[in-house]
């Protein structure tokens, strides 16, 4: 049994499947989209409302290539050891998600599918980029044994350790949970 994460595990079989897709070498098959979200939150959200790195980039005028990741990319799951040794995410709690992408990839973010299963109580995940946390979720439960999944996008941008995503959970309860990557964005330049 290797100690080593398994994002780092397949870091270099990702990167030949992004240069077998034609992405790092400049030429993909993908549909270009302006793709951006805005967060919003509640005026007594307990944290600052931001605007992701997305909305950032639109304002810019940046577009993102939405590229095949097919087979999705099982990123996370803290049910597993070799992903995540501590378990259910209480509330409260943070984990950093380390993605197998730097710079030198040229990814701009991520999209993903988040699922929670095993659920305790009821909360909420917010998935972000490394950064602020926004006052948004991106999924919730409302008991105990609860599954659910939900999609979302993930701007990723910045130094070594920018290239993660963060999870909070809020409310009250506690969850397991499983990212995985359907797709990523790549800037059309």
């Amino acid at each position: 049994m290797t100690s080593a994460h398994p994002a780092t595990d397949h870091s270099t079989d990702r990167r030949g499947f992004m240069r077998r897709a034609g992405v790092m070498l400049g030429g993909a098959s993908a549909a270009a989209l302006a793709l951006g979200t805005g967060t919003a939150a509640a005026e007594d959200a307990p944290v600052k409302p931001s605007i992701d790195r997305g909305s950032r980039a639109m304002a810019a005028g940046v577009a993102y290539v939405i590229a095949d990741a097919t087979p999705p990319w099982r990123l996370w799951d803290t049910r597993d050891l070799r992903f995540d040794p501590y378990g259910k995410l209480g509330s409260g709690g943070i984990r950093n998600v380390v993605t197998p992408y730097t710079d030198s990839f040229g990814i701009g973010g991520v999209v993903v599918n988040v699922t929670i299963t095993d659920t305790e109580g009821a909360g909420y995940l917010t998935v972000y980029p490394k950064g602020p946390r926004p006052g948004t979720s991106t999924i919730n439960w409302a008991g105990g044994g609860q599954i659910a999944a939900n999609s979302t996008q993930v701007f990723l941008a910045g130094g070594a350790s920018d290239w993660n995503i963060d999870v909070y959970c809020g409310g009250g309860g506690r969850t397991h949970f499983v990212i995985d990557e359907i797709a990523y964005l790549v800037p059309v330049l």
